[in-house]
This record gives C-alpha cells, sequence and structure tokens, in this order.
C-alpha cells in the first residue's frame, strides 16, 4: 500500500514540476512575442 503511495506521489511531483515546467515556458514566449511584436511596430 505504502509502495502504490509512494509511486503516486512521485508521479504527482512529476506532473506538477511538468505542469510548472509548462506556465514557465508560456510566459517567457508571450514575453519574447511581446518584445518582437513592439518591436516591429516601432
Amino acid at each position: 500500500m505504502n509502495d502504490a503511495i509512494a509511486k503516486l506521489t512521485g508521479w504527482i511531483t512529476k506532473l506538477t514540476d511538468f505542469l510548472i515546467s509548462l506556465v514557465v515556458l508560456g510566459i517567457i514566449v508571450g514575453i519574447l512575442l511581446t518584445i518582437l511584436s513592439v518591436s516591429s511596430q516601432v
């Protein structure tokens, strides 16, 4: 039983890390796109 809980916790941790990195990537891409579009308008 404890083994299953440990596996589940590990999966949740990996999933959370993955989601966080996705969000960070999205923010970075958004900032880059904003900078590019602003610089192209000038």
